[in-house]
């Protein structure tokens, strides 16, 4: 199995999650491209081959998050591996009165606002979030890191 170097992981994801052209590869089409991208939760793993719906939290009042596909909402540092972090907090919605009791373990960043849209990264919620009717919404916090492997 042939793997990246740490300088075009970084690259890649700069490429992915920021817009930044990858020098004669990939221009950044930042004129027709995504602007922004949008963080899921899910109760489970959705896997490999899941989309942004699969597990997705149902509770009452609950939408994905958008986050902009700029380096001033997601930070790519060069280590070994690759990383980027998301910047700020992410504070979802509350939970509405008639949820369900869950427990939040993973998070997902897609291509869509709703629906069984395509994952580009998924990672685990740790500490998970256990959430209830009434309580403030869930919040991803800064830092949460994608790695490129």
């Amino acid at each position: 199995m042939a793997a990246k170097s740490q300088q075009f992981g970084t690259d890649l994801l700069k490429l992915i999650l920021n817009a930044t052209a990858l020098d004669m590869i990939a221009e950044d089409n930042s004129v027709d491209g995504v602007t922004q991208f949008y963080l899921a939760l899910h109760t489970a793993d959705p896997g490999v081959g899941g989309s942004q719906a699969s597990s997705e939290t149902n509770y009452v009042g609950y939408a994905r998050q958008s986050v902009a596909r700029t380096s001033a909402a997601i930070a790519v540092t060069n280590a070994n591996p690759p990383i980027a972090r998301l910047v700020a907090d992410a504070i979802f919605p509350d939970i509405g009165a008639g949820s369900s009791s869950q427990t939040l373990t993973f998070w997902s960043l897609g291509l869509a606002a709703s629906g069984a849209g395509e994952i580009l990264y998924r990672g685990p919620i740790s500490p998970t979030l256990p959430i209830a009717a009434g309580q403030s919404g869930p919040i991803l916090a800064a830092g949460t890191n994608i790695t490129e492997t």
